[in-house]
């Protein structure tokens, strides 16, 4: 019986893409803009409580002519039961439970995305009108530029490597639809959820969207293996995030055709590849990159009291860019994803043919027995959380966090007879918030 393993990545064999989203607290929006969102939102409003009110009255008389239809084959069965036409509601009434779960699985799928997109479509067009606006066009440079430092590398079925897993699927600057096909940078799907939360009977996410602050979701970004590169991936964007929330970032270059950017430089290994900027001349990945760094070492020079851990951040995005721009890849093996993966790759060239490099490619990611963890067991990786660190977080939360919170809640009233309930958004003790 073959082992069955885990991969943390976003592309199977198939070429599939799937996986990791990043998470970040943002201002929505500002000023004038954040007004226009509210209004709009509020305008909106009716509209998604009809469509959770429609939906729940579908889902309704979904379940109740499933009942009737499998109490009349009950019935119909017994009365005739040479009747072919009900053999079928017959086994229906007469199937297991996973066989029920699955039909009704589908069911309720076909019509979520009935219901879905007449509902979210509206919403998702106002916030690529009015939110994230002061984020979108300071960071997107940073962003389309970034799979140099943290992409994981990957070999398509023509056998071309490319930098990365997850970048070339990506279609949209911005969410437009619930679907999962319409990939963007910046993915508003957790806010679109948010809005049709009423269609399982919960106001609270609904209209927790006026809030100003708001969870932020990139979707383009990779599974990082090497914990040097996934540490810089999450450092370097919450940095860039600051100087764009504080201003810093007004006059870098802007990328036109982000999108299109973002596929050619991800395509070229070797680096030497230029994207058209605003009012200037064509930039690699590796200059806009140079143009954050050199940002970012200003304003953390700057700030009045700036943290060990942010001088940390702009030393070690310094050390990588440098190699970069020298081709020194040896100094990042181990570190960088791509590079560590396309070193392998070149060892075993002549091997096989793209089979053998595919299942490299996947088995590089494999939790526990992976091609990266023994590089990590070698000593040729390295590692910067501790064994004991990640058991001590599987069990403990970080003390700001709500999750540190609400299992402290939840362990204070284990002992007594309150009814708790306890959700992402809050807790419920004894009927009270």
């Amino acid at each position: 019986v073959p082992e069955l393993g885990l991969i943390k990545n976003c592309r199977d064999a198939e070429d599939h893409v799937y996986g990791a989203q990043e998470n970040y607290e943002v201002e929505l929006a500002r000023g004038v803009w954040l007004g226009l969102y509210r209004a709009g939102l509020t305008l909106l409003m009716p509209w998604l409580l009809a469509m959770a009110a429609l939906a729940l009255l579908v889902q309704f008389l979904v379940v109740l002519v499933v009942l009737v239809l499998a109490l009349g084959a009950l019935v119909g069965g017994v009365l005739f039961p040479r009747w072919q036409g009900l053999r079928w509601l017959a086994e229906l009434a007469e199937a297991d439970e996973s066989s029920i779960a699955r039909l009704f699985g589908r069911s309720q799928l076909v019509l979520s995305y009935a219901l879905l997109g007449p509902a979210t479509t509206p919403l998702a067009l106002l916030f690529e009108l009015t939110t994230l606006r002061h984020l979108r066009g300071p960071m997107l440079a940073f962003l389309v530029s970034r799979p140099v430092i943290t992409g994981v590398g990957t070999v398509d079925r023509q056998g071309r490597f490319g930098l990365a897993e997850k970048a070339p699927a990506v279609r949209r600057r911005m969410r437009r639809t619930i679907s999962p096909k319409g990939r963007p940078i910046f993915d508003t799907g957790n806010l679109l959820k948010q809005a049709v939360a009423p269609m399982s009977l919960h106001l609270a996410p609904l209209f927790g969207l006026y809030r100003r602050r708001q969870r932020l979701q990139l979707g383009f970004g990779d599974s990082n293996a090497a914990q040097w590169a996934e540490y810089l991936k999450v450092a370097t964007t919450a940095l860039v995030l600051d100087m764009a929330e504080a201003g810093w970032l007004e006059d870098v270059p802007r990328v036109r055709r982000p999108i299109r950017a973002l596929h050619r430089l991800v395509s070229d290994p070797t680096l030497e590849a230029r994207v058209a900027v605003r009012g200037g001349d064509p930039k690699t990945a590796l200059e806009l990159q140079r143009v954050y760094l050199d940002r970012a070492d200003a304003f953390v020079r700057d700030a009045p009291a700036a943290s060990l851990e942010a001088r940390e951040v702009v030393a070690l995005w310094r050390r990588v860019v440098e190699a970069l721009e020298a081709r020194r890849f040896d100094e990042l093996f181990g570190r960088v994803d791509w590079i560590t993966k396309r070193t392998l790759l070149e060892e075993c060239r002549g091997a096989g043919g793209g089979d053998v490099l595919k299942t490299l490619d996947l088995r590089y990611h494999e939790l526990g027995d992976g091609y990266l963890a023994r590089l990590e067991a070698r000593g040729l990786a390295p590692v910067l959380v501790a064994e004991e660190e990640v058991e001590r977080a599987v069990r403990r939360p970080p003390e700001d966090s709500p999750a540190f919170f609400r299992g402290a809640l939840i362990r204070k009233q284990a002992g007594s007879r309150v009814q708790l309930r306890v959700s992402w958004e809050g807790a419920v003790i004894g009927g009270r918030l």
